[in-house]
């Protein structure tokens, strides 16, 4: 993998040439969202350049983290993942503005009068026949902004924060608590990983290896991490609500633009998780209570042209929902595969990322498909006092995402982006974990 990547590196351009295509990649993709706007998705233009354009900045932002992968790795993981972070969310606005999204006509939620509900409504009437400059700014920035899509018709219109500013500040603080404890632990158990001299445990009367030990531990914190990772992203997301309650009653007295007022309005900011214990099945599980925030990058990198692949091919329309269903979940394994190389250095003992660890990252969501089209037979057969289908469900996660979970954990990979314990200060505490690496 190394040796590719430093063939790589011999062709890259001036970093200059690199700052100026990168300034005139994102005018273009600016440019695909305006066409997105019903006055000129129709227009001559850009039923010439929509598809082409996509395609062409689509694959620019793919390459984008390599173009400007920072090294040492080891000690730069969170720029690193801040490139991917940015270049997934780009490059997936940009296939479904040139391809998929069809002119997306904008919504606001209306409170009612004596605050106990609201209404969605459209955000402008008669958009055709008259179009303000300022219009098509708030198209474009809630566009680029909107990961769930709640003001436009591709999201969802459940998705809605009604939490009082008390709420959210509870939800906060139980969140950041928990996973600051989880980060700590894994993060004492990295460092017992590399720095400790004992070699081999005594466990029933057999002496067992410091490397077994930390395989075993690594397997069975598995559900820890990921409700630490939960947690951490549902605390700084309820961080952002917080900001939010505080922040919109301000701007609107101050008579700040409509669309800033809109974008810190706090019901835009649900939470992100619904109760990750209330599930059956595995499809309720990754449909309704784990997030929904990368759902429509999934849909537009998997399901859309896996399910238009299998409709070119003459299949039924069952198969073509299969097909559409496995391939949402290969672009959430391409999502968490592809930044893996970008987590660890290659200097280092632990970087070198082999590519069966990447498989193993990109396998372990491919077969939450598989394991969700295969339960309505398994089901049934499991008998209810077990616990049916929660049991079935438990056991497959249990089973599967250690497949991510083991090879995340590792030394030089994702906590890396972390300071070591004995480096933490006061503003740990306060601070979302998800924040820490960006801001101390």
């Amino acid at each position: 993998m190394s040796g590719i990547w430093n063939n790589f590196v011999g062709l890259m351009p001036d970093k200059s040439i690199l700052q100026h295509s990168t300034k005139s990649f994102f005018f273009l993709s600016l440019v695909l969202c305006a066409w997105t706007h019903p006055k000129y998705y129709h227009s001559r233009l850009a039923r010439c350049l929509r598809v082409p354009l996509s395609l062409i900045s689509a694959t620019w932002w793919l390459c984008y983290p390599f173009l400007y992968l920072v090294e040492p790795r080891e000690t730069k993981v969170s720029a690193n993942i801040g490139n991917f972070a940015w270049t997934y969310v780009m490059m997936t606005k940009c296939l479904d503005w040139g391809l998929f999204s069809g002119p997306q006509h904008r919504r606001i939620y209306v409170r009612s009068s004596d605050d106990s509900g609201g209404a969605w409504e459209a955000a402008e009437k008669n958009l055709k026949d008259r179009l303000a400059p300022s219009s098509l700014i708030d198209q474009v920035l809630l566009q680029l902004t909107s990961m769930r899509g709640s003001q436009f018709p591709w999201g969802h219109f459940s998705k809605l924060n009604h939490n009082s500013l008390g709420c959210d500040m509870l939800k906060f603080l139980i969140c950041h608590i928990y996973s600051l404890t989880v980060l700590a632990g894994l993060l004492y158990m990295e460092k017992l990983s590399t720095t400790s001299t004992i070699q081999s445990f005594v466990f029933f009367g057999r002496n067992v290896s410091l490397p077994t030990i930390v395989f075993m531990a690594r397997f069975m914190s598995t559900p820890i991490l990921l409700t630490g990772l939960c947690a951490s992203f549902e605390a700084m997301n309820s961080a952002l609500a917080v900001l939010a309650h505080l922040t919109h009653p301000l701007l609107c007295r101050l008579g700040f633009p409509d669309v800033i007022c809109e974008f810190a309005d706090p019901v835009y900011y649900p939470p992100l998780f619904e109760n990750v214990f209330a599930f059956n099945s595995l499809s309720e599980f990754w449909g309704k209570t784990w997030h929904q925030l990368f759902r429509r990058s999934f849909v537009v990198l998997g399901a859309f042209p896996l399910g238009g692949m299998a409709r070119a091919l003459g299949f039924s329309t069952q198969a073509q929902k299969m097909a559409g269903f496995v391939g949402a979940f290969m672009a959430s394994g391409f999502m968490h595969a592809y930044p893996f190389f970008l987590m660890a250095d290659p200097t280092t003992s632990h970087g070198n990322v082999s590519r069966l660890e990447i498989f193993c990252v990109f396998l372990c969501f491919v077969v939450q498909s598989l394991g969700a089209l295969i339960e309505p037979i398994l089901i049934p057969l499991i008998p209810k006092r077990l616990g049916g289908g929660r049991l079935w469900t438990i056991s497959f996660l249990l089973l599967t995402l250690p497949l991510f979970s083991m090879a995340t954990n590792k030394p030089a990979r994702l906590f890396s982006i972390f300071k070591p314990l004995d480096e933490w200060s006061i503003h740990y505490l306060f601070l979302p974990a998800v924040l820490t690496p960006i801001v101390l």
